[in-house]
């Protein structure tokens, strides 16, 4: 979730399609690693295979991501999507703030939501389940 939080930061006009892809990591990673996991454990055993993981996370992943993750484009001097100062869309108002919870349970996009979250949800477990 720290990810989407930064997502968020960087993003203004194509913030859903960042967070889609964003998302799609997890998906994947969600149906290979099991996989990989499974064919080390059964050369190097269980206790070398998690080890590996957690090197190889050590090794690649945190110094990447040390290097070149910044929580907001302020950070950098820039703006999210690359806008000048002109194009900086203002924060809402209170008075713009949106639908209530009672109102937006009563919208279809609202249910739309929460079948697709829940469908994905399913699915990527239903990958780690199926791995097993």
């Amino acid at each position: 979730m720290s990810y989407t939080d930064v997502v968020s930061h960087w993003f203004d006009r194509r913030r859903g399609l960042a967070l889609n892809v964003m998302m799609l990591g997890m998906g994947l990673g969600s149906i290979v690693i099991p996989s990989v996991a499974q064919r080390l454990i059964a050369a190097l055993g269980w206790r070398l295979a998690y080890s590996a993981f957690g090197f190889s996370i050590l090794l690649f992943a945190l110094p990447v991501v040390a290097a070149y993750l910044k929580e907001r484009p302020e950070n950098m001097g820039l703006l999210p999507d690359g806008a000048t100062d002109a194009e900086v869309s203002r924060p809402a108002t209170m008075s713009e703030a949106g639908l209530s919870l009672r109102e937006a349970v009563g919208t279809r996009e609202f249910w739309i939501m929460v079948c697709v979250l829940f469908l994905v949800t399913a699915s990527v477990h239903a990958c780690a389940l199926i791995c097993l």
